[in-house]
């Protein structure tokens, strides 16, 4: 309704309007929190569609300057009883504020907006206080943000006071709300803890992660004993959110190892310790996070104070990782990868250099043999992880890799369950140039070939040329080549196309004299005895395969010519999917060949197919190869 009557009816009658129909409800208790004068008297579905549709709104229909009158709305539907509808409604007041106008002079949406937040923290109810926590770090975001437009005006020194005295406030308000008597209230002040410390050290949006020593004092004197207090809150619903919150915490007071140490520290200490298992469980779903923003690791190096504290929180997080809870073991095991990358950027030297073989290294055979499934899963996914050289600008020592790698992939190739299979066969191409030293994962391999779940033969089909490049050819050749084969005719598609795709990276480990001696007679004779059009179009599909990649030579002139000649004998195929495959490959086919084979061999039969072909879609494919070959030329 309001894209069709446009922005300007939209402000001006249909905001009044459902803004009147809502607050004008009747006299239910659901609200009682809710400020302002008047309740809500609707569904809960019907709020939940209205708070999200008022943050649609903007700034695609309302500008964000012109959004100012949709948060009396939000502000309402902030304080009703359905946690989804606050929740909602938090996230659409979320949205506005930051685009509302920083810069007007009379500092309306400053006034207004710290108005909301005393009405909703002031609350009789305990609903309207939660929702007032999940603002107000997004609200001195906007205030601080303000202060820094405006300070070099005119009246920079009056806007500074003015702002500085509202920062002050909503610090106030937010500690007032993580002392509430309600739970509830706390929960919600300790779930937005984090945010709310970067709004006040400046550093919410996660661009600039400079803290000046002036916000990092604000940080200290308000926020700080905030942590603190609900870290040690009687309830542990509020402990296990507070001690999550460790990690923007020591972002706030500017990845400082001394303040780290001494602040935070102990807060991950008692909470890698907490009866409660909830709080550890929550813990160690952030510890990567949590310990890369202490200071502890920095491009500097790190002194000896430091290296005992960065020991410590090695320490823990072995702990977390030996936990009797396997929800914790699990959320642990997850931050592997990330802990071990951690370690290594602390450098090669140093008695902080072995933190993984002294800590982790040690926990991880047991965690390999967990009863639970989810633990062994996340455990092989994050091993495989500690691998990767694309995203990780630091890797283990090949030796580590092998010496306690090893002998955990063999466990998991013989998994039980085929997930955990699947997490060490998907990424195992990581280590492609260590397969040579490992054995018995070969071996495994070549027997999971014939494994009953198709996504265990699938990752087999990705995984066996990079076999053949780290085994050398000859071994392909000897104990490879029937798996490959017999993987190629597999039932599922999925398996087929695996190896398809492998089909560039076998060229370029063999050589085109090997594929002609010995994968093309092979393809060539299953392709004339398949009484199957899907096994036919395999096999062109692995031709196709070959020409697609941008000439670069690997392709040899009596392989090509082999090519060529098995996608012209496929438009002859008896069915149309068949022919298709073939045009679309003569069309690839193209950029490799040389003028004299394109026009006296292809040229002719594309001409045909895209005129006398029955089948529209043959045709089509046949005019785009057609195409292809006027741009090469």
């Amino acid at each position: 309704v309001a894209y069709a009557i446009g922005t300007d009816e939209t402000l001006g009658r249909l905001i009044p309007f459902v803004s009147a129909n809502i607050i004008n409800g009747g006299d239910t208790g659901g609200s009682s929190g809710s400020s302002g004068g008047g309740v809500i008297e609707e569904e809960d579905e019907i709020l939940l569609l209205l708070a999200e549709q008022l943050g649609l709104l903007v700034p695609n229909l309302i500008p964000g300057p012109s959004a100012l009158p949709l948060l009396p709305l939000l502000e309402k539907l902030g304080g009703v009883e359905e946690t989804v509808v606050r929740e909602r409604a938090v996230t659409s007041m979320n949205k506005i504020i930051p685009m509302l106008n920083p810069n007007s002079a009379d500092g309306t949406e400053v006034l207004f907006l710290c108005a909301m937040a005393k009405r909703l923290s002031g609350s009789d109810w305990f609903t309207a206080k939660v929702s007032a926590a999940g603002i107000l770090p997004t609200l001195y975001s906007f205030i601080d943000g303000t202060a820094q437009n405006k300070k070099a005006g005119e009246a920079g020194g009056e806007v500074q006071t003015s702002s500085s005295t509202i920062g002050r406030e909503i610090r106030v308000l937010y500690k007032e709300l993580s002392e509430d008597d309600t739970p509830m209230v706390r929960r919600s002040a300790a779930r937005h803890l984090g945010a709310f410390a970067e709004s006040v050290a400046g550093v919410s949006d996660g661009k600039d992660t400079t803290v000046v020593q002036q916000k990092i004092s604000l940080v200290m004197e308000d926020v700080v004993p905030i942590f603190h207090a609900l870290s040690r809150d009687e309830a542990d619903s509020v402990r296990l959110l507070a001690v999550a919150s460790a990690g923007s915490m020591g972002k706030s007071l500017g990845c400082d190892a001394g303040l780290s140490a001494d602040q935070v520290l102990p807060v991950i200490r008692a909470g890698c310790a907490d009866l409660s298992w909830r709080v550890r469980h929550n813990l160690a779903k952030e510890y990567a996070k949590v310990a890369s923003n202490l200071g502890f690791v920095s491009s500097q190096g790190i002194n000896g104070t430091a290296s005992a504290h960065l020991t410590e929180v090695f320490y823990n997080f072995s702990g977390l990782l030996q936990d009797a809870e396997a929800e914790v073991r699990g959320s642990a095991v997850s931050n592997v990868a990330d802990m071990t990358h951690l370690q290594l950027q602390v450098g090669a030297s140093g008695p902080q250099s072995d933190l993984f073989l002294s800590h982790i290294a040690p926990t991880l055979q047991s965690l390999a043999t967990d009863p639970v499934m989810e633990v062994r899963s996340r455990l092989a996914q994050a091993l495989m992880d500690c691998c990767d050289t694309e995203k990780r600008d630091h890797q283990l020592a090949d030796d580590i890799i092998l010496s306690v790698f090893k002998p955990l992939l063999e466990g998991f190739l013989n998994d039980e369950f085929a997930e955990v299979q699947l997490h060490i066969l998907s990424k195992l191409s990581r280590v492609s140039h260590l397969l040579s030293r490992m054995e018995m994962v070969v071996n495994t391999i070549l027997q999971m070939s014939k494994a009953p779940n198709w996504r265990v033969r699938e990752a087999v089909g990705h995984i066996l040329p990079h076999l053949a490049e780290a085994m050398e050819i000859a071994f392909f050749e000897t104990h490879l080549l029937e798996p490959w084969l017999r993987l190629l005719l597999d039932q599922v598609a999925h398996v087929r196309i695996a190896c398809v795709s492998g089909m560039p990276r076998l060229l370029s480990v063999a050589g085109s004299t090997w594929m002609q001696r010995m994968i093309v007679p092979h393809y060539r004779q299953i392709y004339d005895e398949s009484s199957s059009y899907l096994t036919r179009i395999t096999i062109l599909r692995c031709y196709c395969a070959v020409v697609e990649e941008e000439p670069t030579g690997d392709v040899g002139p009596e392989l090509l010519e082999e090519i060529v000649t098995s996608l012209l004998k496929g438009l002859d195929d008896r069915v149309p999917n068949v022919r298709m495959v073939a045009v679309k490959g003569i069309g690839k086919a193209v950029a490799h060949c040389d003028e004299g084979v394109v026009s006296s061999k292809l040229k002719p039969v594309l001409d045909s197919r895209a005129t006398d072909d029955d089948d529209e879609d043959c045709r089509h494919f046949a005019l785009i190869a057609l195409s292809l070959m006027q741009q090469s030329q």
